[in-house]
């Protein structure tokens, strides 16, 4: 029975001469003893960093602006243009268009428990990330990115949320939190590469994502959460 690569193989040891496929539509993964399988999940990062290779080598400047809440054209736009990988892994769910309810709660801003951000290029909006207080809670809040496959692997995401903590820290949140499904390996590394200290927990197909923000912040961290980080 074939072998199955899985995520954490796939980018801790996968030799680089699998990168360099003849063409985007097939993926030649060498092994020593049989012919690997790869997940969907994986196949689809593995095809982001292929595509990355075709970048410009200078992206087009991004501006990043706060989303207003009567901009909801905008967020439709933005949405209509995703795959529908790309709006699984924001929505966690098979998503075509927003209906009604989540769209009125995705433009419900006060620019303090609330905050959305839209990442432009010239006119076209070609990201967006949002970050909304946790009730209860002593600082936090939870966040969501979503970027435009054609602008994917361009630093869209990394300038969203460097905005997104700046605007965080204004307002008095201390730690960022995201749940990502176990196979969004782009949104991980963005996370680890971003934020000193990120802590992940994992829950069946979820990661929760934990990352402090302001100066001296520390988050308690429990013997499973070294054990994961370990095994990770």
């Amino acid at each position: 029975m074939p072998n199955i690569i899985d995520v954490q193989q796939v980018f801790l040891g996968l030799p680089a001469e699998a990168l360099s496929a003849a063409g985007k539509d097939e993926l030649a993964i060498p092994s020593p003893s049989s012919a690997r399988r790869i997940s969907a999940g994986v196949w689809w990062a593995l095809r982001s960093r292929l595509n990355s290779t075709n970048s410009p080598a200078t992206p087009p400047p991004v501006d990043v602006r706060h989303l207003r809440p009567d901009e909801g054209a905008v967020l439709d736009d933005l949405i209509s243009r995703l795959s529908p990988r790309s709006r699984y892994l924001r929505f966690h769910a098979a998503v075509g268009s927003l209906n009604a309810a989540t769209r009125r709660a995705l433009l419900d801003f006060d620019d303090r428990d609330h905050v959305a951000l839209v990442a432009e290029i010239g006119s076209l909006a070609v990201g967006i990330a949002s970050f909304r207080r946790i009730p209860g809670s002593d600082g936090a809040a939870e966040v969501a990115i979503a970027v435009a496959d054609d602008h994917q692997s361009r630093g869209v995401g990394r300038q969203l949320l460097k905005r997104l903590v700046d605007c965080a820290v204004e307002v008095q949140i201390n730690r960022l939190e995201a749940h990502l499904l176990s196979w969004n390996v782009a949104g991980l590394g963005l996370a680890r590469a971003l934020f000193s200290g990120v802590i992940t927990r994992r829950d069946a197909d979820c990661i929760h994502l934990l990352c402090p923000i302001g100066p001296g912040l520390t988050i308690d961290i429990t013997m499973e959460d070294l054990m994961a980080e370990l095994l990770s």
